[in-house]
């Protein structure tokens, strides 16, 4: 999920509760709030806590919640995922800690501390902030903390997938990268967790549906006719996607304003009538 702001860049409650709606209603099988799409890195530790909040009692129970508790000091990312557990939260999503370049021990014993804190599941988020969480460390974090029992997979290594179940069933792999997502299904990758669905829930459950069925042409045809559209007009600048889908809901009439949070910047107009157009092509505006 985005971070809906108001223009006054405050978190608008009203368009986030419209926003879970919007996600549930097409269809989507769970939620992560507080994501790289979610600008996390913008919010306070007390924002933070309000979306947990807020989105905790719009889902209602209907579907599985998880929150991003992407902190570079282990003892906050404690606390928010405590905080997550303690109010509902079905699972948490774990980067290794950024900014610093942390040795190896480090970030695993960021993991194990934080997984050790909570008794829900965590999702450990390889690729996340850039760094890539080697197979051996995954595996060995399930070891020493066996609630890490899932990886959201982000590397441009669509053969990771394979490489991970050939060593372990006990972890189990989302795709976290929209033009990878075939390609990791494909290998064994038991669902996605793409910032598409922000837009294209729909179209993002059914290629998982369609995939899992063994409709694998009817899986295709959705994957490259509807959603890769989206996908390439809102990549073309990698830090302007989240700007891209934040435009797209408030044509859409789902939130309210397009604002991101500084040091993020609006799309310029071209961006904005190309990103449009791809949305009116495709029918979602």
């Amino acid at each position: 999920m985005i971070t809906p702001f108001t223009d006054e860049y405050e978190i608008d409650e009203e368009s986030t509760r419209n926003l879970v709606d919007f996600i549930i209603a097409g269809c989507a099988h769970g939620i992560i709030a507080l994501g790289t799409t979610g600008e996390f890195f913008s919010l306070s530790a007390d924002e933070k806590k309000n979306i947990i909040d807020i989105v905790i009692d719009q889902v209602r129970n209907r579907v599985p919640i998880l929150f991003g508790c992407a902190e570079s000091g282990t003892k906050q990312a404690i606390d928010l995922a405590q905080y997550a557990e303690k109010k509902g939260a079905d699972a948490i999503l774990l980067p290794p800690p950024y900014y610093f370049p942390f040795f190896e021990d480090d970030i695993k014993e960021h993991f194990i501390q934080v997984a050790k804190s909570i008794n829900i599941p965590v999702m450990a988020y390889d690729g996340g902030g850039g760094r890539e969480i080697p197979i051996n460390m995954l595996l060995e974090l399930n070891e020493k903390a066996p609630n890490i029992k899932y990886s959201k997979i982000t590397t441009r290594k669509p053969e990771k997938v394979k490489q991970i179940l050939s060593r372990t069933d006990r972890i189990g792999l989302f795709c976290g990268d929209e033009p990878m997502t075939l390609f990791e299904l494909r290998d064994g990758a038991c669902g996605m967790t793409l910032g598409a669905g922000n837009v294209q829930p729909k179209e993002v459950s059914q290629i998982y549906e369609y995939w899992t069925k063994g409709d694998y042409e009817k899986a295709r045809e959705i994957f490259y006719l509807r959603l890769m559209p989206q996908v390439g007009i809102f990549n073309i600048e990698m830090n302007k996607y989240i700007q891209c889908f934040k435009e797209t809901l408030v044509w859409m009439k789902i939130i309210k304003s397009p604002k991101v949070r500084p040091p993020l910047t609006p799309l310029s107009e071209t961006r904005r009538e190309e990103a449009r157009a791809v949305m009116q092509y495709l029918n979602i505006v």
